[in-house]
């Protein structure tokens, strides 16, 4: 099959049939990335991965994926996806490509960013003719496959790269203008620390009155109770079983906390909740659990509390 050439925005009709292109570059294949690009290659993309450590250009070669060690190895690439830690690099990563002599068609930023920064990434895009949508992922490392995908941007190159998005989304969701899927993601960041502060308060508390956090845990996972999610479920059995080994870091929740804060404040909207949760996060940073799970946060309310030791019980 041969695979169609994509058109640049100005020549893009409103609808054409779709045929995948044969090559989709990744740029960062850090924990989602290499997971990104694992479920591309069984879905019979030639994929070309970019990351600057050599760790997971190896690990990408593992799975299939052809490495590259500069970002100019994705040049020629229609269809570029990110994957990435931040705005910071979103910016630096999407300029480079844009400079590009063959820049991309589509960019399609997989990462947590923030609205702002896509918006303007997106505007300076469309002068090299190329489209950016925003489609970050919500979901957890374990759950690849059953991925949500909200979209924001022109519905035409989402028709292109839809596919695409399938290969690693159950659910792929057009959202709204560019912009509108790294909304949702932040709101939804802002229900994730609220629940993650939550869980350790009531943890880190339920020893003082008597109950060990793995008795509450079990007794309460397994009722009807209505305060039982998804998210308590997974953050509970760490706390409970003292695994603060990271799934989501107290780095990367600060990461994502900040730009929601930040993004309310934009809105003129109140983030209360979300504002006074961050000076906890600030302060499990600052108390050197950076790298451990967000569920590590337990041990603040411990010490806040007066306790001391390694243990909750």
């Amino acid at each position: 099959m041969t695979p169609e050439v994509f058109q640049r925005p100005s020549e893009l009709p409103a609808a054409e049939p779709y045929l995948p292109p044969t090559a989709v570059g990744v740029a960062g294949c850090g924990t989602m990335g290499h997971l990104i690009v694992s479920a591309l290659v069984r879905a019979g993309y030639s994929v070309v991965a970019y990351d600057p450590d050599h760790h997971a250009r190896a690990a990408a070669l593992s799975v299939g994926a052809t490495p590259a060690s500069e970002l100019s190895g994705l040049g020629g690439c229609p269809v570029v996806l990110l994957s990435l830690p931040g705005p910071a690099e979103v910016r630096q990563v999407t300029s480079q490509l844009l400079q590009l002599p063959r820049p991309p068609e589509v960019i399609v930023d997989t990462s947590t960013s923030d609205p702002e920064t896509t918006r303007q990434l997106a505007s300076a895009a469309t002068r090299v003719g190329c489209w950016v949508l925003d489609a970050p992922i919500l979901g957890r490392p374990a759950t690849a496959g059953r991925w949500t995908t909200p979209v924001g941007g022109d519905s035409a190159p989402l028709g292109r790269v839809r596919p695409i998005l399938e290969a690693f989304a159950a659910q792929v969701v057009h959202v709204g203008p560019v912009g509108a899927a790294h909304t949702l993601k932040l709101l939804n960041q802002m229900m994730f620390a609220i629940i993650n502060a939550a869980t350790a308060e009531i943890l880190a508390l339920a020893p003082r009155l008597g109950i060990s956090p793995a008795l509450f845990y079990e007794t309460i996972v397994g009722s009807g109770a209505a305060t039982v999610s998804g998210l308590f479920r997974e953050l509970g059995q760490k706390i409970a079983e003292g695994d603060f080994s990271p799934v989501f870091s107290v780095d990367l929740l600060c990461k994502d906390t900040d730009l929601a804060v930040e993004m309310a404040r934009r809105a003129g909207g109140a983030a209360i909740l979300t504002s006074t949760v961050q000076l906890l996060n600030h302060l499990a940073q600052a108390r050197g659990m950076s790298s451990q799970d967000s569920s590590a946060l337990v041990f603040v309310y411990r010490d806040l509390g007066g306790a001391r030791g390694g243990r909750l019980e």
